[in-house]
This record gives C-alpha cells, sequence and structure tokens, in this order.
C-alpha cells in the first residue's frame, strides 16, 4: 500500500515543486512551512484553513498537507478527491510529518520531493512539549501527542543521522537568530533550494502556535534559544536525556544544565 501510494503522489505531483519537512513536535516545522511559503510566492503570505490537516496559500498557489503520518494515507487520499481541482492548479506543495521517520518508500515523500529536516536544539523542544502538555492539560484538552519517551529519542537521533549523510536540515535555531551571520544561512540555505526571498513569517497559527505565548509575535531570540530555562523538567524526563543513548542530542552547555539541575 505504501509504495503503491508513493508512486500514486509521484505521479499526481510530477510537474509541481514539492517540499517534504519532517522534524518533532515543537522543533519549528511551521515556522519552516510558513517562511518557504513566502519565498515560495515572492510576498508575504499566509496559508489559510480548510480543514484540519489541509490549507491553501491565499493565491491558492501553494497547498499545504500538514501532519499527514498521524492522519494517514485515506485522509491524504480523501484530501485529494474532495480537492482535487484546486490541488491540481497549484504549482507547489509542503508536506509535513511530526515525530516520524521516513520509510524507505515513504507515502508522504513523492520521488522528486526536496527533503527537509527540521532540527531544533533537544532541551528548547523537551521544554515546548513540556508547556504545550500543561497547558492543554490545565484546559482539559491533552491529546497524548507531547511524550518525551524513547520514540522521541529516536526521532530526534534520526534526524541527526541525516545531518550526518548530508540530507538538508533546516536549523531552527540558527534561521531565528538575528545576528547578520545567520541572515547569511537563511540566504544560502534559500539558495540551495533555488528561492532568494527571505521574509520572516509571523507565528503560525498551526498547533496554537507557541507553546510559552500562543500566537502573540515571536518575543527576543535569546529567550526562544533558553526555554528550558522557563520550565521544570521533571527527574523521569530528565534521566532519559541523560542516558547514554540521548547524549549526543544534547549540547555540551545543555548538559551541564541538566547535571545541575
Amino acid at each position: 500500500m505504501g509504495v503503491f501510494f508513493k508512486f500514486f503522489i509521484s505521479i499526481l505531483f510530477f510537474k509541481k515543486k514539492v517540499y517534504c519537512l519532517s522534524g518533532l513536535r515543537r522543533s519549528g516545522n511551521h515556522a519552516c512551512a510558513n517562511w518557504l511559503l513566502n519565498a515560495i510566492e515572492n510576498k508575504d503570505t499566509n496559508f489559510h484553513l480548510l480543514e484540519p490537516g489541509l490549507s491553501f496559500s491565499e493565491s491558492k498557489e501553494t497547498v499545504f498537507f500538514n501532519e499527514m503520518n498521524r492522519r494517514g494515507k485515506i485522509c491524504f487520499l480523501r484530501f485529494i478527491i474532495r480537492y482535487f481541482f484546486d490541488i491540481s492548479k497549484a504549482n507547489s506543495v509542503v508536506i509535513s510529518t511530526e515525530d516520524y521517520i521516513p520509510a524507505k518508500f515513504d507515502p508522504f515523500t513523492p520521488i522528486g520531493g526536496i527533503v527537509i529536516f527540521i532540527h531544533r536544539t533537544t532541551l528548547n523542544i523537551v521544554a515546548s512539549r513540556l508547556k504545550k502538555a500543561s497547558s492543554r492539560a490545565d484546559n482539559g484538552m491533552e491529546e497524548g501527542d507531547m511524550k518525551i519517551d524513547h520514540h522521541f529519542i529516536s526521532v530526534a537521533k534520526n534526524i541527526k543521522k541525516e545531518e550526518q549523510k548530508g540530507t538538508l536540515i533546516w536549523h531552527f535555531d540558527l534561521w531565528l537568530s538575528t545576528n547578520d551571520n545567520y541572515k547569511i544561512y537563511r540566504q544560502d540555505f534559500l539558495n540551495q533550494l533555488n528561492l532568494n526571498v527571505d521574509i520572516q513569517p509571523g507565528v503560525s497559527h498551526e498547533g496554537g502556535g507557541s507553546s510559552f505565548s500562543g500566537t502573540n509575535e515571536f518575543i527576543n531570540t535569546t529567550h526562544l534559544s533558553r526555554r528550558y530555562t522557563q520550565i521544570y523538567i521533571p527527574n523521569k524526563v530528565r534521566a532519559l536525556l541523560l542516558l547514554a543513548q540521548s547524549r549526543e542530542l544534547i549540547r555540551d552547555e545543555d548538559l551541564t544544565y541538566l547535571l545541575d539541575y
């Protein structure tokens, strides 16, 4: 089924530019999707949600399939059938997967699609997930998708492995910085995609925006790069991060923070 579906969407999207984004939840997937949208359409624009999991840009030139691994192939097919006319007219496609390790014949990665893995420092993702889970629980809306467990570690290690293989990696922390050197990073990244317009988007409404500030505008980058100092890290989570299998994912400064916690 997976192989058939891969070839099906490969044929369907054959003449379109397809960007396949994959990262851990709360690592910046939607920030990347919205930034790419501005670059693809050469202007400051937005995605408009048609139904959960499917959005079109204001111009309808770009379609966004969000978190498709969680929604599944049947949902993907339903979107394609229901919105076939609009999808067929779009020039670009963005497909996002989260907390997911793409398979060799992955049904959400068409042949010829540009694969981009999303990276954010592990301890900041942990802090964001803990904050999001807590906020949902306070409102009786916890969904169980903010787990910090061995699967979380496996996905993070796979992204690190992909980086070592030379796969295109979008570093949220580097992209976010206002330092001139990092402005060069953003431009170099776009150049690899044959894009050139660097317009930072507003906060995405997908997923409720930031775990800490909701859909308010980004606050300063120092706060975003040290989210882990703003929340309590439970002993069980700390113990998981300090396991030998997890150490390669933790920066030295973050490891020191965990050991002194």
